[in-house]
């Protein structure tokens, strides 16, 4: 047993050691990321997704980004305005069956059209305006006395039994106060409050639009995309209204009629929206269509109504 046992082991050949392997230090430290603090490899952050080259951009660049924002935001902004336009109630349904990396999502989109609509219709209103008083007569920022305006605060202060001096006194005082400047104060306080009124609107027609479908019923949060996707839509028809609008001078006629169609395209969309997204009977539809357009209409009146008056208070 002793004999084979050294057979055996100078007959394996002999193993060779590998020769050694120097060990290089790196020169570069490792990288993090300045947001989260992970190790960076490559041109962005793994973990958090910021670029690796944070420095302080010049204003070349700062104008570059900001364009490349607006005209390309990986090509889903344009594209998200196509499917709201063209196809009615489509991205609505593309966000709900879970498509949604493709298009900017909802309070996104809402976000900027309302920016830009408010922005142009604040400009689009910078002129002058005439306050048109009780009796048909034009008080202008030059004739402030005039009138007076007690007969606007026997008319709000009617509401109150019995009347309240103090409360006299402030309509009084805004009543001067928006004859004194012709109401542009007034303006201006109104523009600055409508954007925040809408977060209040929208989730208002929401909860009531979600009254109407019981069977088949749908989630609050659906009822709301909807909305804000609907609401994007007017928002960017009012701003194709104004850019006609300013247009109007040169083509009165021309102008006229694409306001129209603009105006007519909303309550037509708006049906087949309804009709894409909630897939009702058309008869149904048309119902449900006409019943949100009461309830649109009052609860729009009911906010514009708060607005001024909490803007004529602000004065």
């Amino acid at each position: 047993m002793t004999k084979k046992i050294s057979s055996a082991d100078t007959s394996a050949p002999a193993v060779e050691p590998l020769p050694a392997v120097p060990v290089i230090a790196s020169a570069a430290p490792l990288l993090h990321c300045k947001n989260c603090g992970a190790v960076l490899v490559g041109r962005y952050c793994v973990t958090c997704g910021q670029a690796a080259d944070v420095h302080m951009p010049s204003t070349g660049e700062l104008i570059h980004e900001a364009l490349e924002g607006l005209t390309h935001s990986d090509s889903r902004l344009w594209r998200t305005l196509l499917w709201l336009w063209f196809k009615p109630g489509a991205l609505t349904n593309e966000f709900f069956i879970g498509r949604r990396m493709s298009y900017l999502p909802p309070f996104r989109l809402y976000l900027i059209i309302s920016l830009v609509f408010f922005l142009m219709l604040s400009f689009s209103h910078g002129s002058a305006v005439q306050i048109v008083s009780i009796g048909n007569s034009t008080v202008h920022a030059s004739d402030p006395g005039d009138m007076t305006c007690d007969s606007m605060v026997q008319f709000f202060g009617s509401v109150r039994n019995p009347r309240n001096p103090a409360w006299d006194k402030r309509l009084n005082r805004v009543c001067l106060e928006v004859r004194r400047d012709n109401g542009q104060n007034l303006q201006k306080a109104m523009f600055a409050t409508l954007p925040k009124a809408m977060f209040v609107f929208l989730p208002l027609l929401a909860f009531l639009n979600m009254l109407l479908y019981w069977r088949p019923r749908h989630r609050y949060a659906e009822h709301l995309v909807f909305f804000l996707h609907l609401q994007a839509f007017f928002f960017s028809m009012g701003i194709l209204m104004i850019v006609v609008g300013a247009a109007g001078g040169v083509w009165p006629t021309l102008a006229g009629g694409v306001r129209t169609l603009l105006g007519l395209s909303m309550p037509i969309y708006s049906v087949i929206a309804i009709r894409r997204v909630f897939n009702n009977s058309w008869p149904l539809i048309v119902l449900k269509a006409l019943a949100l357009s009461v309830i649109y209409l009052l609860v729009f009146t009911l906010a514009f109504t708060a607005v001024f008056m909490y803007s004529a208070l602000q004065l």
